[in-house]
């Protein structure tokens, strides 16, 4: 505020000065009682009016001051996502499972009896990564940045999925749901959902994947259109935005043929701020 206030100040006061000169120049010289009479009402009324102007100035700006204060720090926020690298990433993901065998055996009298031998397997799944990019597109520095899974519905439904529960996203390489801060100018990866080969759904990577026997939460697990619904924010954001992104899912990825093109997996994704 100080950069603005002050060069406005000066160049308030210098035209003022510039403008008693001309009137005196121009009117007032050479001098005679009159005309100095004249010109004292004059630069009394200016100097009236320089007061008052002064005065309403210093009024508008300490009303105006803690707005000016509170949203000179304000940053925004831009969300891009693209069906292609770096937004969509290949790797590989290792599952560990334990499982248990029956183990026949004899006891000290020679009758035989059955325990359960726990083993570890490994299981090495391809994946592909979809991530979005949020971008700061301001000159100040974006605090505790968020995005929220708000709504996950087929497309032309009002419903969520019955499996859909409401989370944040994590951010990438981290399992953390809130980045300290955006440096202006540059931006920083989140993860979106993945999809492994051989498995029949679309998992999206929140906070916290709760399941039960029967049901594993915020997934896809039928190919067809969806339209997912993000929520975009920081400590010191102007708003909060939303965004529409339209999914379309087309089929299971449980062929070798899909390896390498991952297009014909996820065949569109479009994003809209609403």
């Amino acid at each position: 505020m100080k950069r603005t206030v002050i060069p406005l100040t000066i160049c308030c006061t210098c035209a003022l000065i510039c403008v008693i000169s001309t009137i005196y120049f121009h009117f007032f010289y050479p001098p005679t009682i009159e005309k100095i009479q004249i010109a004292s009402f004059w630069v009394d009324l200016m100097i009236g009016l320089a007061t008052v102007g002064s005065t309403i100035g210093a009024f508008i700006i300490a009303i105006k001051s803690p707005f000016w204060i509170q949203n000179a720090n304000k940053t925004e926020l831009q969300l891009v996502i693209k069906n292609d690298f770096p937004y969509r990433n290949k790797t590989i993901i290792n599952e560990v499972r334990i499982e248990r065998r029956p183990k026949i055996d004899h006891d000290e009298n020679g009758w035989p009896k059955t325990s359960w031998e726990k083993t570890e397997k490994e299981f090495h799944y391809p994946t592909f990564f979809y991530r979005l990019k949020i971008e700061n597109v301001t000159n100040k520095q974006a605090l505790n940045v968020q995005l929220y899974l708000e709504h996950l519905r087929k497309k032309g439904s009002e419903q969520d999925l019955d499996n859909f529960l409401p989370m944040f996203l994590r951010w990438s390489y981290t399992k953390q749901i809130q980045s300290d801060k955006i440096i202006h100018g540059m931006g920083r990866y989140c993860d979106f959902f993945h999809i492994c080969k051989n498995k029949k759904y679309l998992q999206f990577d929140c906070e916290e994947n709760m399941s039960t026997n029967d049901m594993i939460n915020n997934t896809i697990a039928d190919p067809g259109e969806y339209e997912i619904t993000l929520l975009l924010g920081a400590e010191n954001s102007k708003t909060i935005k939303r965004y529409l992104i339209n999914l379309n899912y087309k089929q299971y990825w449980d062929s070798d043929n899909l390896d390498n093109n991952p297009c014909d997996i996820i065949t569109n994704i479009s994003i809209k701020e609403i």
